[in-house]
């Protein structure tokens, strides 16, 4: 509870700060925004660790193999920066900018998948056979 405190003050203050200095400066209220989402991300990384050790935990006593579990958080870890980057791009009103990086993290979520895909494949020709 203490956590999402801080990260709303955080995020509270950097709204007030970036839409003041709005008015004057738009390139220094882009930076506000920056820093701000920077400040979020380092309150969270704690929390980010804890669920990795988790999921760690986890994947070793199911006997699950490791190399999908690192696939599986490559992908969300792709997809958060994609849309951290994405909604940065649209605040500064560079719409067009936001959808490369989107597709640019859909091509790479798509290679960082090729591994699972591969085995899948693999699977279905077996089982025709």
């Amino acid at each position: 509870m203490e956590l999402i405190v801080k990260i709303a003050a955080a995020g509270l203050t950097g709204t007030l700060l970036a839409v003041t200095v709005k008015e004057y400066k738009k390139e220094f209220a882009l930076l506000i925004g920056m820093g701000t989402g920077t400040v979020i991300i380092w309150l969270l990384l704690d929390s980010l660790t804890r669920i990795k050790e988790l999921l760690a935990a986890m994947v070793t006593e199911a006997g699950i193999n490791g190399e999908y579990i690192s696939i599986l958080i490559k992908v969300i870890v792709i997809a958060y920066i994609c849309e951290f980057a994405v909604q940065f791009c649209a605040d500064a009103g560079e719409k067009a900018i936001g959808a490369k990086i989107e597709l640019a993290g859909r091509v790479l979520i798509l290679a960082a998948s090729l591994p699972i895909l591969e085995n899948l494949l693999r699977l279905i020709v077996n089982l025709a056979v």
